[in-house]
């Protein structure tokens, strides 16, 4: 067992190796945004625990306006003991410094390996869980990505497709965020300064439907003003964030909470979206967790 940093001379080899394996978008969009700067209010630094011919990749995510964000994953059939996981998650630990420092922190990953590093960080660190949201993982495969390039968004008429947000209006974005928290309006708002974004607005230019996107890859808060919905405003937000993440050569995907039912059936039955799911056909679950140090 050997716990590896990688550094930024090995960043784009790094890309290449993570190319294609849908379990690890979050970790091959995370080296993504860190090569081409997308992000500049946060920093991040990659890890890789190997045993045998078994790598769990791990990304710390230090951010300017909020809790860091730890992203874990590996492919499912990855085979690795369970004290040989601890040994592996105790040495990141260990190697991440400045981790120690903060009173809480986000974690995602798919729940075949974040359900263990919550047991061992209960168990070794008395580190509890504060909050778990866990969720379902759609993507777009080649052909929806084609399908999505060559789409003609329409709008109703008194709507139109915008690029301009002003301050005020990427707070009213982010107050509309049930999971907003403390610093997510900084963050908000550099996410909609550098990252890709849809927005639908009104024909006197008030806010109708909007979606923003992480540094991690994944779309995040699509919304509808409630006045405005039931129109196709948030597909067609969603696409036009979608074909801004194509155009950087990113995969687009989301992740939608397992309450959410009426989301979860309209992207199954969406001709742009692919749900991840093991090789039985369940659906692969991946979790929100906040933790409390």
């Amino acid at each position: 067992m050997v716990v590896q940093i990688v550094p930024n001379e090995e960043l784009p080899q790094y890309l290449v190796e993570l190319a294609n394996k849908k379990e690890l978008l979050i970790i091959y969009h995370s080296v993504d945004s860190e090569l081409k700067n997308l992000f500049p209010d946060c920093k991040h630094y990659f890890f890789k625990g190997i045993h045998g011919e078994g790598v769990i990749h791990f990304v710390f995510r230090i951010q300017r306006f909020v809790i860091p964000f730890v992203l874990i994953s590996t492919t499912e059939n990855v085979q690795i003991s369970s004290q040989d996981l601890n040994n592996i998650f105790q040495e990141v630990f260990e190697r991440i410094h400045s981790l120690h420092s903060f009173k809480s922190t986000l974690v995602l990953g798919p729940s075949y390996i974040t359900k263990l590093y919550n047991r061992w960080k209960a168990d070794y660190l008395c580190h509890d869980v504060e909050q778990e949201w866990p969720t379902c993982l759609y993507y777009m495969t080649q052909d929806q990505i084609q399908l999505t390039v060559d789409s003609d968004i329409t709008l109703p008429s008194e709507y139109h497709l915008s690029n301009d947000i002003s301050n005020e209006e990427a707070l009213f974005i982010n107050n509309t965020w049930k999971n907003a928290k403390e610093g997510d309006a900084e963050q908000s708002a550099a996410k909609l300064k550098y990252l890709p974004f849809g927005c639908a607005k009104t024909v006197d230019n008030k806010l109708a439907s909007y979606v923003m996107t992480d540094p991690a890859g994944f779309l995040t808060h699509l919304y509808t003003v409630e006045e405005h919905r039931y129109k196709g405003l948030g597909t067609a937000v969603e696409l036009e964030a979608c074909k801004k993440m194509i155009v950087l050569n990113r995969i687009p995907f989301k992740q939608i909470e397992h309450y959410n039912v009426l989301s979860l059936k309209s992207a199954d039955n969406s001709p742009y979206w692919t749900r991840l799911n093991y090789e039985s056909g369940e659906a692969v679950t991946f979790l929100f967790i906040t933790h409390t140090h």
